[in-house]
């Protein structure tokens, strides 16, 4: 596996893609056919793409590509500084060493694949009111999520990920809300709010189900609300110096 290689897009034949300042697709592309072989991000498994560069009058663009499927492509870049991994990689386990001690037994961990963790954490009433956020260390990337409701982060979506961290942070003291759209019995609507201290509720996000449930039949609803995951003040005030440290970090 080569690490000096990032994901930096998975987009469509065609589709813009800005490396450097400029859209790949208007320019030429040159490559010696090098084999790169790097890690698919949504599957962890091992691809194997040719190097190109695109040669402008002050400089050269470098990049690798390859289609992982038909007519859509994965782009990588370099790594830009080893000090972002391993920049990932410290945040990580301050956010972990947080939960060792405030959800030993509250939070689960799971291996995505190489240096990408998936973590889970539990309010102390019930499984339901996950909080979740996957971290790829190596590529710079982050999902935050509550229940279905996610986001991503990183420079390839437009988002830092400094921002996602702190998201991640305030969904430790806010109180979170789903409600369940039902059709009959079938399930065809999530809608996901939080509630900061002091504010109303907020619209988080929202799921559904365009297809293949009984439009027919009569909406009913189910509301679950889960009080705070961190109430006492001792421990939002760490909360906040782990948030400190974290935006140091970035």
């Amino acid at each position: 596996m080569n690490i000096e290689w990032n994901h930096f897009k998975t987009i469509a034949d065609g589709e813009f893609c800005e490396i450097e300042g400029i859209n790949i697709w208007e320019y030429k592309w040159k490559s010696d056919y090098e084999t790169i072989f790097v890690k698919d991000p949504l599957y962890g498994e091992t691809k194997s793409l040719n190097r190109f560069w695109i040669e402008l009058p002050n400089k050269e663009v470098e990049f690798v590509a390859g289609e992982f499927s038909n007519c859509v492509w994965g782009i990588y870049t370099k790594t830009k500084k080893g000090t972002e991994i391993e920049n990932n990689r410290k945040i990580f386990m301050e956010i972990k060493g947080f939960l060792d001690k405030y959800f030993p037994e509250n939070y689960t961990e799971s291996k995505e694949y190489e240096n990408c963790f998936h973590i889970t954490v539990y309010s102390q009433e019930k499984e339901e009111s996950s909080v979740w956020f996957e971290f790829d260390i190596g590529n710079s990337e982050l999902i935050v999520g509550y229940g279905i409701s996610h986001i991503h982060y990183g420079k390839q979506y437009g988002q830092e990920i400094y921002e996602g961290l702190n998201r991640l942070l305030d969904f430790f003291t806010v109180k979170m809300k789903r409600t369940d759209f039902y059709k009959g019995k079938v399930n065809f609507k999530n809608v996901y709010e939080i509630q900061k201290k002091n504010e109303s509720y907020k619209n988080l996000g929202t799921s559904s189900m365009l297809f293949l449930y009984p439009f027919w039949k009569k909406t009913t609803k189910k509301v679950t609300e889960h009080s705070e995951l961190i109430k006492d003040e001792n421990i939002i005030t760490e909360l906040e110096q782990l948030r400190e440290r974290i935006n140091n970090v970035c």
